[in-house]
């Protein structure tokens, strides 16, 4: 395990493996069927393209309203006539169900579910007596029926219903439940990479709560009475920070944002420190538009004061960089203050030395969940020689979410 790989991490990475396994399984076997078999039906045989087609809608397979798009698609792709998708509840979606037929498919799918497990059901003739129908021609005797398992937890299933239906169409059909099965765990997977994240950022604030908070209305309180003027200037750089630190808006931000939240945080502790502290900004206006993991560099500055400032004699300055370097955003924090010996710093990063260097560690995690393990944290710092934290972030984000 590296320096800054957490467990939640090691979880999610495993995870991905699986459901991305699952997903390469699936693909295979179709390929391996296309080729060594031709099918009973001919040139109306599903290929494989026209059913990795089908992936996107896979992702939303048992969404109401959703559903019903993709049970069209797959009756159309493996020329079924009647195509229904169930989640634990009931049919969400349905291509070319009849009324008539309706009681029937729901006859199929409770009983299938009852099975818990993903297996095949096929059946001929005209009795009903297995899905409890009165009706003798009740019609399409002949269905396939699977379940869809997410996470090894049962949470739907997808049923065929075809006059002609034939073991070919069985077997892709299952092909299409396996597919549908890893694009549900990838979203899951995906879901609970968002989830980690929250708690992530919560720590974070939790973090600001105890520490920043006490000292910040301290010093306000100091100055109702000396100085109210500038006391009702505090008060307002302290609720602009806390709105901002406390916010549920989503996991990014503009570098812009960040700056202005840190703007008000430096007041407050200008206030605090006075003279000691001198905090200078260049920033690229060209960087500010930038998407960043929120609160990943409030943390960097807090820590740039605490470790730095706080612990060293005289006055302490903190440099704040952005610029644009091709396809990235670069931006550094840089103090001179007490600095921190290399393998202290590293056993903080793993989380070894618990309550230290916690920002650190936690923003370093979010940037690598963020754009890979090559964006981690650039951290240049030794005993009494300051520290300098870089930051390099891609411009081109893909797939943040508000």
């Amino acid at each position: 395990m590296g320096l800054n790989d957490a467990p939640g991490d090691l979880v999610v990475a495993m995870l991905g493996f699986l459901v991305l396994g699952l997903t390469a399984t699936a693909a295979y076997l179709l390929i391996k069927r296309h080729r060594v078999q031709q099918s009973a039906y001919g040139s109306a045989s599903p290929t494989l393209d026209s059913i990795m087609a089908l992936l996107p809608y896979f992702r939303t397979a048992l969404e109401p309203g959703k559903s019903a798009r993709l049970a069209s698609r797959v009756a159309r792709t493996l020329k079924l006539d009647v195509v229904a998708i169930a989640d634990l509840k009931g049919i969400v979606g349905s291509h070319n169900l009849t009324a008539e037929q309706l009681h029937r498919v729901g006859a199929i799918v409770r009983r299938q579910q009852t099975t818990d497990r993903n297996q095949m059901h096929r059946h001929r003739g005209t009795s009903a007596d297995d899905t409890n129908c009165g009706d003798p021609h009740c019609p399409q005797t002949t269905y396939a029926v699977i379940n869809i398992h997410v996470e090894g937890r049962l949470a739907g299933t997808i049923c065929a219903l075809d006059a002609s239906l034939d073991a070919d169409r069985e077997r892709a059909l299952l092909h299409v439940g396996g597919l549908i099965e890893a694009q549900l765990g990838l979203q899951e997977l995906k879901q609970a990479r968002m989830l980690l994240e929250e708690a992530e950022a919560d720590s974070l604030r939790a973090q600001i709560s105890p520490h920043f908070v006490y000292n910040a209305l301290n010093v306000i309180a100091t100055y109702i009475a000396t100085d109210p003027a500038r006391a009702r200037k505090l008060v307002i750089e302290f609720a602009n920070f806390t709105r901002y630190s406390f916010r549920k808006a989503g996991r990014f931000t503009s570098l812009a944002d960040e700056l202005r939240a840190i703007e008000s945080y430096i007041l407050l502790q200008e206030a605090r420190y006075g003279p000691r502290l001198h905090v200078t900004l260049q920033i690229s206006p060209d960087s500010l538009s930038t998407s960043i993991p929120y609160l990943s560099l409030q943390p960097l500055v807090e820590n740039a004061i605490r470790h730095g400032i706080e612990s060293a004699e005289g006055d302490g300055h903190i440099r704040i960089k952005a610029h644009e370097e091709g396809a990235l955003t670069i931006v550094s924090i840089e103090d001179d203050g007490a600095g921190m010996d290399p393998e202290r710093l590293g056993a903080a990063l793993a989380g070894s030395l618990d309550g230290h260097h916690v920002g650190l560690r936690n923003v370093d995690t979010r940037m690598r969940q963020a754009y890979g393990d090559q964006f981690h944290l650039l951290i240049d710092t030794a005993p009494g020689e300051g520290t300098l934290i870089t930051l390099r972030i891609p411009k081109l984000n893909k797939d943040l979410e508000g």
